[in-house]
């Protein structure tokens, strides 16, 4: 994280204001200042929706009370209070002069009339209504806030470009930091019902530098430095440190409490705090490993020591420009895929992202990129060897981590398989009945874990009747049921669940309350394969970790906590499914809320310059359904929903089947080419016996074996004379 980043454009609108910097690394929840750009200097903001490209910003808005106006619910400031907002919280702190006691009110606004007076309203929960608000003539002095207002300029002033510094303050004291750590630990562990045991003595890491992996908050994603004997940082925010006060590794963020660490600290039932966040713990001695969220949203990182992974071309006094070292990192840009998103998925009835087969087919092109450029001479064939494992590739693709002890499909099967889902895309749960699908494990993900029930005919809110209340009393329970049925699984639980949602099944209504908290877009597609899926004896789903451990059916105890709470069993079902939306004609709507409701595109459409929006898509998936009795003969059921990976197809998949199976290096005619390649291989280890040989033993079947360079019989280092053939 740079402590100073050039802003090379500012954005303006009528609800926010926007900053364009390249690889500014800010967090959000970061304090900057900006100069060079006069509408905004003189004041510190909040990083918000952060990005790698841009992010916009807030500021928190404190001024002084000139008068207020109890008739026209009108509060008046000393100076131009630069509230833009409608709909947001504003807290008056002022003196009563009939009860001569400092006072906190918190209204809404409902106008800016002008830019030194609001019209203020308050909620009647028993009506369920606005009103304006009460305010009285007795209060005197005081002070306006507002947290995490909107910054929104004229569009004359969002011109020129200036620098984005780091604000500076003074530091928190210690003693408050660590009684607000120690309350998020307390809170944490009142919700889960677990116990995080304290390290008598941190074991270091035999490296300077820490990887830090997918986590549910993406800013503390990165290479993490060592900077003293038990702390590494990731820039001057974000730290690993053992604090030696909790005798716990901990994962802290400087960062001001904004979305989603707001809602976590609601969640938990904390204050407000104006210092480091504590984040994430480790519950052991080492910090490697994975953590334990505390004010992260979930799951904990990943914790490892940072490996670098980069195309390095062996050593060279060779003149030739392939051997310069520029022609390795254009090699590492072009063809390292460590880092490559082939991911997809369905999201609001739309598609994002790759299919699976356009992720394979990106995998096999890429490949054979790779393949064309390892031909051209030994010292990149040996620079791309690590590289060149076409399984591996198509692994990533489908999100497949290494070291997996599970039967894993071939790579043929895999194609296969995907193909078979693509032609008939809109028929998802044939691929059930098939052989190829039946004798083998897939790599799945998560996608929901909920807890719901039926609605009675006279309740009008899914949120407030008598269903929410059963939903809501058990959804704690619920919770650590589910937890310990997907063991191991890392997810983002929530910490206190409640229903939210409502939906209609066969034509009767149910309310829902999710576990999961998926609290940003695309959340359950970041990670790699959290689960894998396999048909049993019988063709039931089952589902198992990455070692092939079996997580179904669950163990007895694992009901304990619904158990306790008088629900019983009735039955446990397991089914597959095949979810799926038609292609959309051109300016239908696109699918998220609001869309085609405005005059003008939603931002999804305005965006979408390929039709990518337009397309059709399904998704096979299976589910894992517990049936539960309340008291009351009342049914109320848990369901675990998982996504398999290499089956989720667009409409569009159909026209790149040929175009796949072509690319792909097992045909008749590419086994000839492997032949003829590998003879070719021998007579050039025969004819270049000095020559350093590869080790090629470990690269599988369909990788770059067989691609040898044929070394001249004689090399032309520097100037010498052209041969007489040529000299006329």
């Amino acid at each position: 994280m740079a402590a100073a980043v050039r802003i090379a454009k500012v954005e303006c609108s009528k609800y926010s204001t926007t900053l364009a910097a390249a690889s500014h690394g800010f967090p959000a929840g970061a304090r900057i200042k900006v100069e060079g750009l006069p509408e905004l200097q003189r004041e510190t903001f909040i990083v918000n929706r952060s990005t790698h490209g841009r992010f916009s910003i807030w500021r928190n808005v404190c001024v002084e009370i000139a008068s207020v106006d109890p008739s026209e619910s009108i509060v008046r400031t000393t100076s131009p209070h630069k509230i833009s907002n409608y709909m947001k919280n504003v807290t008056l702190h002022v003196f009563d002069t009939d009860i001569h006691l400092l006072v906190e009110k918190v209204f809404n606004v409902e106008e800016v009339v002008d830019d030194s007076s609001l019209r203020l309203k308050a909620w009647c929960g028993d009506h369920k209504t606005w009103y304006p608000a009460k305010l009285s003539a007795n209060w005197a002095g005081g002070s306006l806030s507002m947290k995490h207002c909107d910054v929104v300029l004229p569009q004359s002033q969002c011109t020129g470009s200036g620098v984005a510094t780091l604000a500076c303050r003074p530091p928190v004291s210690e003693e408050l930091c660590i009684h607000d750590w120690h309350e998020a630990l307390r809170a944490v562990r009142g919700c889960v019902s677990k116990e995080v045991p304290p390290v008598t003595r941190p074991v270091l890491p035999g490296s300077s530098l820490l990887h830090v992996q997918y986590c549910g908050w993406d800013h503390c994603i990165g290479v993490f430095q060592r900077t003293s004997e038990m702390k590494f940082d990731l820039g001057p925010l974000v730290s690993i440190i053992y604090v030696d006060q909790l005798k716990l590794w901990c994962l802290l963020a400087d960062v001001e409490a904004v979305h989603p660490l707001c809602e976590r600290r609601w969640s938990l039932g904390l204050s407000n705090f104006d210092g480091p966040q504590l984040l994430y713990v480790r519950k052991d001695a080492s910090p490697l490993g994975r953590w334990e969220p505390v004010i992260g949203p979930g799951p904990g990182p990943l914790v490892s020591i940072y490996k670098e992974v980069s195309i390095v071309q062996p050593a060279s006094r060779q003149t030739s420009m392939l051997m310069h070292p520029s022609s390795c990192s254009v090699l590492d840009m072009l063809l390292n895929y460590t880092h490559a998103d082939w991911r997809g998925g369905r999201l609001e009835n739309n598609v994002w992202g790759l299919s699976s087969l356009e992720g394979i087919l990106t995998a096999v092109s890429l490949w054979r990129e790779l393949r064309v450029c390892s031909a051209v001479c030994q010292s990149w064939q040996a620079a791309l060897k690590p590289f060149a494992s076409l399984t591996r590739m198509c692994y990533h693709a489908l999100r497949i981590p290494q070291g997996i002890n599970l039967p894993m499909p071939s790579l043929q099967d895999i194609v296969q398989a995907i193909v078979l889902s693509a032609n008939t895309w809109m028929h998802g749960l044939h691929m059930i009945h098939l052989p190829i699908f039946l004798d083998h494990a897939w790599p799945a993900r998560v996608s929901s874990v909920e807890l719901s029930a039926e609605m009675g005919n006279g309740e009008e809110h899914f949120m407030s009747g008598p269903t929410a209340q059963t939903i809501n009393k058990h959804a704690a329970a619920a919770s650590q049921v589910a937890q310990q049925i997907l063991r191991g699984v890392p997810l983002p639980w929530k910490v206190r669940p409640y229903t939210t949602k409502s939906e209609t099944r066969d034509g009767r209504r149910h309310a829902g309350c999710e576990l999961l908290d998926f609290h940003h877009e695309h959340a359950p597609e970041k990670s790699a394969a959290e689960v894998f899926v396999h048909a049993d004896t019988d063709g039931h789903m089952q589902l198992g970790q990455l070692d092939g451990t079996e997580l179904l059916p669950h163990s007895t105890d694992a009901l304990g906590p619904l158990i306790n709470q008088g629900l019983s069993v009735s039955r446990v079902t397991r089914r597959w499914a095949s979810t799926y939306h038609q292609p959309r004609a051109d300016g239908e709507p696109c699918g998220f809320p609001f869309c085609r409701k405005l005059s003008f595109p939603c931002h999804v459409c305005s965006m979408d310059k390929e039709g990518r929006t337009r397309l059709g898509a399904s998704q096979l998936s299976s589910g894992y359904v517990l049936h539960f009795l309340t008291a009351d003969a009342a049914e109320i059921t848990l369901e675990i929903s998982v996504d398999l990976i290499p089956f989720f197809a667009t409409s569009k998949d159909p026209s790149l089947v040929e175009q796949l199976l072509s690319a792909v290096p097992w045909g008749d005619d590419e086994e000839e080419e492997e032949e003829e390649g590998e003879e070719e291989a021998e007579e050039a280890d025969e004819e270049a016996e000095e020559e350093d040989e590869l080790d090629v033993e470990d690269l599988q079947a369909g990788d770059l074996g067989y691609v040898r360079w044929r070394p001249p019989r004689r090399r032309l280092v520097g100037k010498q004379r052209p041969p007489e053939s040529y000299r006329s």
